[in-house]
């Protein structure tokens, strides 16, 4: 029979001399985090949930920090003949008896709960006109376990009621409302991703301004180049005088 998470966290918190909810806390002392590790280790090992799953089953850690208590758990197992023993003997008596874990019955409760917490969230998140409400802890530890939303802004209703937007570093987002006497929430609003605002188009550029004048041109009648000091004159002086004269001898 497979094992539960819950039943490996507590073997291996009776084991090492700590306490069980010590595995889903921040602690990074090593007297925590190693026997934290082994238990991502032993969760990997002898469970069908993935590093994300298990990950987020132990305080709603990155799927890389288990890929690295794996890791490590196995160097020090390869290295610590010692360490290795402790680890198969806590392995084999999880393997014996998954479901005698001290408190696995109460434990699997608590996971069935959570799942069922995870459930309602996703559903009211994929499903039109569903909802979903409860403690504002068990609410915030479901979003943060389910999609790895963490609280980023609060605020505060008129009527006294709290806000709070949640999001994670995919883009997941939650919107909740917390009742003024603390003891509720419910999730307004939610989201998959965040999105910037589009860009505004940048006005476009001023028409260039005219030529400086004088510049250089080019004839239009012998192509040779002159210098040319307003718009209207495209012949260079040769030939302007030249059709001034013929002009004039027409007229005559």
């Amino acid at each position: 029979m497979t094992p539960t998470v819950q039943a490996i966290k507590c073997h291996v918190a009776k084991s090492f001399g700590i306490p069980r909810n010590s595995m889903e806390g921040a602690q990074r002392n090593r007297q925590i985090a190693r026997p934290r590790q082994v238990a991502m280790f032993m969760a990997a090992s002898l469970t069908q949930h993935s590093y994300p799953e298990i990950g987020r089953m132990f305080g709603g850690r990155d799927h890389t920090t288990v890929m690295h208590a794996v890791r490590k758990i196995r160097e020090l197992m390869e290295i610590n003949p010692d360490f290795a023993d402790r680890v198969k003997e806590v392995q084999s008596a999880i393997a014996a008896s998954p479901t005698s874990a001290p408190g696995a019955a109460t434990d699997d409760l608590e996971e069935a709960a959570r799942q069922a917490c995870k459930a309602a969230v996703r559903r009211a998140k994929t499903e039109m006109g569903a909802g979903v409400s409860g403690k504002p802890d068990t609410l915030r530890r479901t979003l943060l376990e389910a999609f790895g939303e963490r609280t980023a802004f609060t605020g505060m209703t008129r009527d006294g009621h709290g806000v709070e937007l949640l999001v994670s570093a995919k883009g997941a987002w939650s919107m909740i409302e917390v009742a003024a006497d603390g003891e509720c929430a419910r999730m307004i609003v939610s989201g998959y991703e965040l999105q910037s605002p589009e860009p505004t188009t940048p006005p476009a550029a001023p028409p260039a301004p005219p030529a400086a004048y004088p510049c250089r041109d080019r004839c239009m009648r012998c192509r040779k180049t002159f210098t040319r000091t307003s718009v209207g004159h495209r012949h260079c002086t040769d030939c302007r005088n030249f059709l001034s004269d013929h002009d004039s001898n027409l007229e005559a």
